[in-house]
């Protein structure tokens, strides 16, 4: 497609423009690729007829993809403002849509530029909005639908509807009864919108009940039954609440088995389903904890009565709520007398409380919960110039062999590290081995299973509670393979898991079968240190890549090099390799917080550069190696390279105005390029914002306290701002951005605070006004902190939201890729946002008006796995 500029110009150019779905002035194949998934989005199938009659009439054409290309849009000019929410807090919430999830696409490898990642949920203009009424459980309200009422889409019909709120107690079940006087609401129906992220959008014929979960309140809509004409009348709706049993306990030490335990309707829904027309999903709940990891455990569910309507299965809940044991992979997998019984076994590899919830139906059933000892072998006198060979083997590496009987010595897979897609499922199997290593070593471990994918885990220190220290898994690439490498940063005993990927059928009943047998070989290296460097500016260390080294991923020579260091000390590393070699460097603070990059940020394509505000005295491990993007290592090749670290004085800086020019004192690259380095701290408490914008000609980039940069992978030109959430030292670089200097350089620093956190499922409520906070490029805006556990942002491929305003907004979006902005969506990547709180990923969203000011509501999308 030829782009085209967008202007004001005519009114065709006013159309034209209004299909800049990606911002950059002109309309391009990339904005018909971003109105793709606006238009056909397959987890949004419930609400596709909502979703495609953007203009509101009714019917699907063509206008609505026209109506769709405007409102998505980068208008030319300034929108006119529409009537929208109050951001005065009022006793009654305006929703203008049922939140439905957003699907962004996980990115493994984090680039330099942003992929939109996330469907923004679309607020069709023509839809009126909702008064929403609080409706408390054991109250009863009366009601009237009548024309002039707003509408919601309700089983792809659109009808009258009522809207109230309810909240209640988590751990209980709320029970929606409507019922009609004669001559009112002839055929009562309720949806029920679940911004929790269980069970999403659920409607059907009252009464309907669900068990709460923690979170949101939930939206119900009370309407009428979408295949009925008629859809006005009165009518009352009475809510109840019942409390659901306290999960049961189970002691994997000593184990569990109970018989004849039955589900019955008396029983709590399965709070993944939304029971309708009086019917529920049954379910019963049992927690078990899990104190030292990795733990086996193995779950066997069987229906008692063959005649009963149950179809066994369950699901199990991680510590932090995300379902790490999904229904479809137990169904129907434990084997047995009956076909349907359902089983799983794993190795929980995170410590805490875990939640197993039973269902499938109505009638009598036993459930076995045991905690077998998963055998672990032995290692020791791993070399650090070859692969280990297992004693009693003739090599190379050792060889070893999965197995789907129970009685064959095979652990259960490890539950899932990033989400269930891209993980052993369960019943897979697993091999276990412990070895020893000390903090400096690097640890190599290559793994080949014919016929399946393979997955190398490390956990460890024992004596820190064996936390996941590294993972690969061929089905991440096109490589028949899997290999990993880690850098051990504590001395102790470390954990080895190694296994396949898919289900190993278990022994059938008849004679002779011995269920799935799966060989494989396994080829582990413990590479040393392998020397000093010493910051210094005229120092540099000139070595080649052998084949002796150890292998990371990809199949690339990796070592590792000590650098001392000081606390308060500015560290900036370069490494340049010749053509056979593409540069990487991980550098290890003495916590473990690592600053990686396989680039270059300030843009000479043969050196990968790290740098860091250096948080304590100690020796820092510095990892070299070479990227996988330059394909696997070539022995015949050169694979010489060349690493320097440096130090250099720095600035303190503060908010106001800074004026300087390069001179011949700053901090230099190996280039001779000079820059500068400006500090400042935060002590904590309140969020805030550092917000930068420079004059042309130079670039930033921030460090933050844990070792992170933003960007991480390039530098911001003119604009980029800072989240500073975490206490500590912070650091901008400010670098020419072309081979010239510029003659003077002024930089703006403005300190704002945040709004407040966001997750999933929240809503907030803001105004824009002359008294908000002045960004550093001289608009006014709000900052949220946009935040969530690192498993369900991985569980769910990231996070994402949208907008509504009486101005034309703009949003900006800070993670690892640096401060971007947009119109009124917003998107994250997992692997892409801030890890400044340990065990979740974050991101900062700022909130601007491209014109006049008013108020906003800021929605984020609510979660689409059950947490």
């Amino acid at each position: 497609m030829t782009a085209v500029t967008c202007g004001p110009v005519a009114a065709a150019a006013q159309t034209v423009c209004a299909g800049d779905l990606d911002g950059d002035g002109v309309l391009t194949s990339t904005d018909v690729d971003l109105a793709r998934p606006l238009l056909f989005d397959a987890e949004r199938a419930a609400l596709l007829g909502y979703l495609a009659d953007v203009n509101g009439d009714g019917t699907l054409s063509g206008a609505d993809v026209v109506a769709l290309v405007k409102r998505r849009g980068t208008l030319c000019q300034p929108a006119t403002a529409t009537p929208r929410p109050s951001a005065t807090p009022t006793p009654t919430r305006v929703f203008t849509r049922p939140p439905s999830p957003s699907v962004p696409t996980q990115t493994f490898t984090p680039t330099a530029t942003r992929t939109r990642t996330s469907t923004p949920t679309l607020t069709p203009t023509a839809t009126p909005r909702c008064v929403v009424q609080p409706l408390a459980p054991g109250a009863t309200m009366s009601g009237t639908i009548a024309p002039g009422d707003c509408t919601r889409l309700v089983g792809g019909v659109l009808r009258l509807v009522d809207a109230y709120e309810i909240a209640a107690s988590p751990g209980s079940a709320v029970r929606v009864e409507v019922s009609s006087p004669s001559g009112g609401l002839a055929s009562p129906w309720v949806a029920v919108v679940d911004p929790n992220g269980q069970f999403g959008f659920g409607h059907g014929r009252p009464p309907v009940e669900w068990t709460v979960v923690q979170g949101q309140p939930y939206l119900v809509y009370v309407t009428s039954d979408p295949g009925f004409p008629q859809q006005t009348g009165a009518y009352q709706v009475r809510v109840t609440t019942r409390a659901c049993p306290t999960p049961r306990a189970v002691n994997l030490a000593v184990g569990f088995s109970l018989s004849n335990l039955r589900l019955s309707s008396s029983d709590c829904p399965e709070p993944n389903s939304l029971g309708t027309n009086g019917q529920i999903d049954p379910a019963h709940a049992y927690t078990f904890q899990v104190t030292t990891v990795p733990t086996q455990v193995d779950i066997v569910m069987r229906q008692l009565v063959e005649d009963d309507p149950l179809d066994p299965t369950f699901v199990v809940l991680g510590p932090d709520g995300v379902e790490v044991v999904p229904s479809e992979q137990v169904d129907d997998a434990a084997g047995g007398p009956l076909g349907i019984d359902a089983g799983a076994r794993f190795l929980a590899i995170r410590p805490g409380t875990y939640t197993l919830l039973t269902s499938g139906g109505e009638g009598r059933y036993s459930l076995v919960v045991t905690s077998p000892r998963c055998p672990t072998t032995s290692l020791s006198n791993i070399p650090p110039d070859r692969p280990f060979v297992c004693p009693g083997q003739s090599g190379p590496g050792c060889q070893g062999t999965l197995y789907g009987s129970r009685t064959g010595g095979t652990c259960g897979a490890p539950l899932p590290v990033f989400a269930d897609e891209e993980t052993p499922l369960i019943n897979a199997g697993a091999n276990a081995f412990t070895f020893a290593a000390q903090r400096g070593d690097l640890v190599s471990v290559g793994l080949e299973i014919d016929g399946d994918d393979g997955f190398a885990l490390l956990l460890g220190p024992a004596s820190d509670g064996n936390p996941i220290v590294a993972y690969d898994s061929s089905a991440f690439t096109e490589s028949a393979s899997t290999q990993l490498s880690a850098t051990i940063v504590r001395g102790g005993t470390y954990t080895l898991l190694l296994g396949n990927v898919n289900p190993l059928a278990p022994p059938e009943p008849s004679a002779g079968d011995p269920g799935d047998v799966v060989p494989y070989s396994f080829f582990l290296q413990k590479c040393l240190a392998s020397g000093v460097i010493t910051p210094g500016s005229g120092q540099a260390l000139q070595s080649t890549f052998r084949v002796t080294d150890c292998f990371g991923t990809g199949q690339t020579p990796h070592r590792v090099y000590v650098v001392p260091g000081q606390a308060g000390q500015f560290l900036m590393v370069e490494m340049e390799g010749d053509p056979s070699v593409d540069p990487g460097l991980k550098l290890w603070a003495l916590d473990g917080s690592v600053s990686e990059n396989a680039g270059d940020p300030f843009g000479n394509p043969s050196v990968a550069r790290v740098a860091r505000l250096l948080p304590a005295d100690g020796d820092y491990l510095l990892e070299v190696f070479s990227s996988p993007d330059n394909g696997e290592f070539d022995p015949t090749g050169t694979n010489s390279f060349r690493v320097q670290a440096r130090t250099c004085a720095t600035q303190s800086i503060g908010p106001g105005l800074s004026s300087f020019n390069f001179s011949a004192s700053d901090c230099r690259f190996a280039s001779g390029q000079p820059y500068k380095v400006f500090t400042w701290r935060f002590d904590g408490g309140p969020g805030q914002v550092a917000s930068f914008s420079a004059s042309d000609g130079v670039c930033l980039q921030a460090l933050l306290p844990n070792g992170e940069a933003i960007p991480a992978y390039s530098c911001a030109l003119n604009w980029l701002e800072v989240p500073m959430v975490a206490a500590g030292n912070y650091a901008l670089i400010v670098a020419a951005s072309s081979g010239e200097l510029p003659p003077s350089v002024v930089v703006a620093f403005r300190q704002c605070a945040l709004a407040r956190t966001l997750t999933f499922g929240d809503l907030a409520s803001g105004s824009l006004s002359s008294a908000s906070c002045q960004a550093a490029d001289g608009v006014r805006a709000d900052w949220y902190w946009l935040t969530a556990g690192e498993n369900l942002l991985r569980f769910n491929q990231g996070i994402g939201g949208s907008i509504e305003s009486a101005f034309r907004p703009m949003i900006g979006f800070t993670d690892a890729l640096g401060s971007t902005e947009r119109g009124g969506i917003f998107a994250g990547d997992p692997p892409t946002m801030l890890r400044l709180a340990p065990g979740n990923r974050s991101a900062l969203v700022r909130v601007r008006s491209a014109g006049s000011l008013g108020s906003y509501v800021l929605t984020v999308d609510s979660a689409i796995k059950r947490h």
